[in-house]
């Protein structure tokens, strides 16, 4: 858990250096820096709604299912919503897992005109539910059946490449840490929103 703690303090500590020594116009366009009549630039404030597919992780089992972010970008800070749910079945029910979870972050990020990149940290609350059969005489609807909740310190990494507006593709991880243990939340997103200017010569 520390190692974890350390990497994430690390990445937050080398975006808040970037964003300081940025100039002043990193999200504004030069003059005469496009032939187009229209520049366009990351603006000040953006929009980034994504949905996806991916992969949960924790100590009690592991499942597939859907994740829905939306982060609310001004300048380079950020503001995000977060959660996912998975749930997976092995052999015929036999072992049964899901979880979900819900995340508030606050965070730093990189925007360009192409991609996007960021690192949050803030509060989540997740639900695991899980059973297992108790096999002895081969008996397998027997079993026992566990449900945990807890509040987590969740760490967000995502990376984003997208067009000018309205569409993109990029990758989310978010890890849920506690005294409990840990939870891991991977996947691919689909992104709408709006994140660069339009600007007139």
């Amino acid at each position: 858990m520390r190692k974890i703690l350390l990497t994430f303090f690390l990445c937050y500590s080398l975006f808040l250096v970037h964003s300081q020594n940025e100039p002043a116009n990193y999200f504004s366009s030069k003059k005469n820096s496009e032939k187009d009549s229209i520049n366009k630039t990351a603006s000040k404030i953006g929009n980034y709604l994504s949905i996806g597919i991916g992969k949960g992780y924790s100590s009690y089992g592991n499942g597939f299912g859907g994740l829905l972010n939306y982060s609310f970008a001004f300048k380079s800070h950020l503001l995000t919503f977060s959660g996912g749910a998975v749930a997976n079945s092995w052999l015929f029910g036999i072992q049964y897992y899901s979880a979900n979870y819900i995340s508030a972050l606050l965070g730093e990020s990189i925007r360009k005109k192409y991609y996007f990149l960021s690192v949050s940290a803030g509060i989540s609350y997740s639900e695991i539910e899980y059973s297992k059969p108790n096999l002895n005489g081969h008996n397998y609807s027997d079993r026992s059946y566990f449900y945990i909740y807890e509040y987590y310190f969740p760490v967000e990494l995502k990376i984003i490449f997208h067009y000018y507006h309205g569409f993109g593709i990029g990758f989310i991880n978010t890890t849920l840490i506690s005294k409990k243990g840990l939870e891991d939340y991977a996947g691919f997103l689909f992104v709408t929103g709006i994140w660069n200017k339009f600007k007139r010569r």
